[in-house]
């Protein structure tokens, strides 16, 4: 910023002429009415771009002239103004999103939506499908453990039936050997007894 302007800046904070910009009110004249809101284009010294600023500039004239500043000056210190305004516009706008990309945004989003709708169907179908055939194929596999379960609960039935059965013909052999010795003992014991009758 050139020391003339910095001389304006510092000059218009004296006078009272900065609340004025910040704020927006519209100066008071007694000698005319003020003129409605005009769109001025003021040329930005920074960029050399020429951007549109609303901007009661009749009534920013006027009320520099009346704080005792020239036209060039006053004209300086609208332009200096215009420039500030114009980045502040230019910095608030930067956080806000294009009309052109929110429309693109919700043209994507939608676009998105109806796929998602038009999808559910199909991932539902193929979703029970799957849990279809999970089913089965566990259905399957307890068929395969339940046979597998009676074929070793055969196995242990029919080992335990030959173990009974070789247990029965082992008592049944000793209690024949029994059998025939207590047989063999009697007869001996009855020939011993006629034997000492007789003597």
């Amino acid at each position: 910023m050139r020391r003339s302007t910095r001389i304006f800046w510092s000059q218009a904070y004296r006078r009272g002429v900065l609340p004025f910009f910040f704020t927006g009110r519209a100066a008071s004249s007694s000698s005319r009415s003020l003129q409605a809101l005009e769109l001025s284009q003021l040329s930005h010294a920074r960029s050399g771009h020429n951007k549109l600023l609303l901007v009661d500039v009749p009534a920013l004239m006027h009320k520099l002239a009346g704080q005792g500043f020239d036209v060039m000056q006053a004209k300086a210190i609208t332009v200096v103004m215009t420039e500030v305004l114009n980045d502040c516009l230019q910095n608030v706008s930067d956080s806000f999103v294009s009309k052109y990309d929110l429309e693109q945004y919700n043209t994507i989003l939608g676009a998105a939506y109806q796929k998602v709708q038009t999808d559910i169907p199909s991932v539902q179908e193929k979703s029970l499908l799957a849990i279809e055939r999970e089913r089965e194929n566990l259905h399957v596999e307890i068929g395969k453990l339940q046979n597998e379960i009676r074929f070793e609960m055969d196995k242990v039935v029919a080992g335990q039936r030959l173990d009974l059965n070789l247990q029965r013909g082992r008592i049944k052999e000793e209690l024949s050997k029994q059998s025939a010795a207590t047989a063999d003992l009697t007869s001996k014991l009855e020939k011993k007894s006629m034997t000492l009758k007789h003597n």
